[in-house]
């Protein structure tokens, strides 16, 4: 079995206005297989994996609602 990541860290080239970096991480979001983009700053590792669990479970719920409500 190979290995697999569930997140992916991306660093920029230098320091950008937030709202520049909104464009930058809109464009992230397009590329398929992205669940989600933050443009907050993680201080280690352990923040990163518990930000990308929080997501995952979001997603999670969203897709129960959808199929509990249906279309």
């Amino acid at each position: 079995m190979t290995d697999r990541t569930i997140s992916l860290l991306v660093t920029l080239d230098q320091e950008y206005r937030v709202d520049d970096a909104e464009a930058i991480a809109n464009a992230i979001k397009m590329i398929k297989g992205v669940l989600d983009v933050s443009t907050k700053t993680f201080s280690c590792a352990d923040t990163m994996n518990a930000y990308s669990a929080r997501v995952l479970l979001k997603k999670s719920i969203f897709e129960r609602m959808y199929e509990l409500f249906g279309e």
